[in-house]
C-alpha cells in the first residue's frame, strides 16, 4: 500500500534528491581551473618553441660551451683521464658531424681519422685532430696515466680546431 505525506504531497518512494558529481559547481570550477592550466602550459610551450626557433644554436657554439664545461679535475686518476678523453672525443665527433655533415658518430677513432684524410677536411687542422685522437688511444684503452700538460694541450687543441672552423659569415 502506498501512503502519501500530507505536507509534501508525495508518495513514500521519493526519499531524497541526488545531484551527480559532474553537475556540481565544485566539479565545474575544477574543470575550468584545469583548462586554464593546460592553456597556459600550451602558450608557454609555444613561446619557448618560437624563441628557440629565432635563435638557433650553432654547432660551434654548442661544442665550445661543452668544451669549456669539461674540466680537468685534481688529482688526476686513470679513470678521470679516461672519462675526460671519452667526453673530448665525443664532443669533437659530434661537432664534426654537425658542422660538416660527416657520418662520424658510429665510427671508431681510427675510422674517423681515415675518413677525415679521404674527405675535404682542412689538412692543417687534420694534424691537430690526429694528435688528439692518436694521443688518447693509450689513455682510453690501455689505462695509461696522462699528464696534466697533455690534457690541457689536447683541450686547447680541440678549442683551436673549433675556432678555426667557424664560418666566415658569423
Amino acid at each position: 500500500m502506498i501512503t502519501t505525506t500530507v505536507k509534501q504531497g508525495l508518495y513514500d518512494i521519493y526519499d531524497m534528491w541526488h545531484v551527480p558529481f559532474w553537475q556540481t559547481k565544485l566539479f565545474g570550477g575544477i574543470v575550468i581551473f584545469l583548462l586554464v592550466i593546460v592553456g597556459c602550459s600550451f602558450l608557454i610551450a609555444l613561446f619557448v618553441y618560437y624563441i628557440r626557433r629565432k635563435h638557433p644554436e650553432f654547432p660551434w657554439d654548442n661544442a665550445l660551451c661543452k668544451l669549456t664545461a669539461l674540466s680537468i679535475e685534481e688529482p688526476l686518476s686513470k679513470e678521470k683521464n679516461k672519462q675526460f678523453y671519452f667526453k673530448l672525443t665525443e664532443i669533437l665527433k659530434n661537432y664534426l658531424h654537425e658542422r660538416y655533415n660527416f657520418a662520424l658518430r658510429g665510427k671508431t677513432d681510427q675510422e674517423l681519422l681515415l675518413f677525415l684524410v679521404e674527405s675535404d677536411f682542412p689538412a692543417d687542422l687534420l694534424s691537430y685532430v690526429r694528435a688528439i685522437f692518436e694521443g688518447c688511444l693509450q689513455i682510453k684503452y690501455a689505462d695509461e696515466q696522462a699528464l696534466r700538460e697533455q690534457l690541457m694541450r689536447d683541450l686547447d687543441s680541440a678549442i683551436f680546431i673549433i675556432k678555426q672552423t667557424f664560418p666566415s659569415n658569423t
